[in-house]
């Protein structure tokens, strides 16, 4: 009876770590900069409209930036989507991001003056926003108790300089 008392709280105890630990990486690899980056993105876009033309070029280089940065992190990371499948509104920045790589070649090249899929049937999924907002949030929730904890048991002393 002890070793399987102590064999299931060995296990319980891993299991916690482990969905910290989980937490931890979906929140610092996934959640956080998608939502970082759709911040930046969205002010980009806010200031599209009232920007010269020389901006408005930048500005579209930056949202390409930005959008190749998005799909690194939804590729290189997709096995950290909380959801056991991928969420509509990423499966819908996934088609957006697409249609603006081929549009924004389109306008490097001179053949449209602006590249915004939307007028094509693409539009920028406003709920994604919300989605990496309102995940990133409750991973910080999740993982607050533990950092209060280690706050209050864990004393760190600096290395002399």
């Amino acid at each position: 009876m002890t070793i399987f008392l102590a064999w299931y709280v060995n296990y319980a105890v891993k299991k916690r770590l482990y969905r910290e630990e989980l937490n931890e990486r979906r929140l610092s690899e996934l959640y956080r900069p998608m939502d970082m980056v759709l911040k930046a993105s969205k002010s980009a876009f806010q200031r599209h409209p009232s920007a010269t033309n020389e901006e408005r070029v930048f500005i579209a280089e930056l949202w390409h930036d930005y959008n190749e940065h998005m799909k690194e992190l939804l590729m290189k990371n997709s096995h950290l989507i909380i959801e056991p499948d991928v969420p509509s509104e990423v499966v819908k920045l996934l088609e957006h991001i697409d249609a603006y790589m081929f549009d924004y070649e389109q306008f490097r090249a001179g053949k449209i003056p602006d590249p915004f899929p939307a007028k094509r049937g693409y539009p920028f999924p406003d709920e994604v926003n919300e989605y990496f907002d309102s995940n990133s949030r409750k991973l910080v929730e999740r993982l607050e108790p533990r950092q209060s904890f280690l706050r209050r048991h864990v004393h760190f002393k600096r290395r002399p300089g």
